[in-house]
């Protein structure tokens, strides 16, 4: 008795942990399908700035739009007073709610000026 059920509680965390990893492997399909098709619908686009968004990096003076492309939205957002300047917040979290990333990109008219990386 003892022995079945260390077996099935084995194979209820073999399952899980195979659902999570497959899970995972999905949405990377999705940001990476994300990501080939703003480039295939912008030919107009420099090759560096291609290859940022197709790897999932940034470059300064991306645009808004590249940035989502790239990166998918933000978890929060704030606006500067003067509605020139925002601010996007990104934050991956680990099991037990700990924060493993948290990044903050800086814009100003639409274009990234620069970001800072926090783990």
């Amino acid at each position: 008795m003892h022995v079945a059920v260390v077996s099935l509680a084995r194979l209820i965390v073999i399952t899980l942990l195979s659902c999570l990893a497959g899970w995972g492997t999905r949405v990377s399909r999705r940001k990476q399908a994300r990501r080939d098709e703003y480039i295939t619908s912008h030919p107009e686009l420099p090759p560096e700035i291609k290859s940022a968004i197709k790897s999932g990096r940034l470059r300064i003076g991306m645009t808004k739009e590249q940035v989502l492309a790239s990166w998918g939205p933000p978890g929060n957002t704030s606006t500067a007073n003067d509605q020139i300047r925002e601010t996007w917040i990104y934050q991956r979290f680990l099991a037990r709610g700990r924060r493993s990333f948290c990044a903050y990109l800086y814009f100003e008219k639409d274009r990234l000026l620069y970001w800072k990386s926090v783990e």
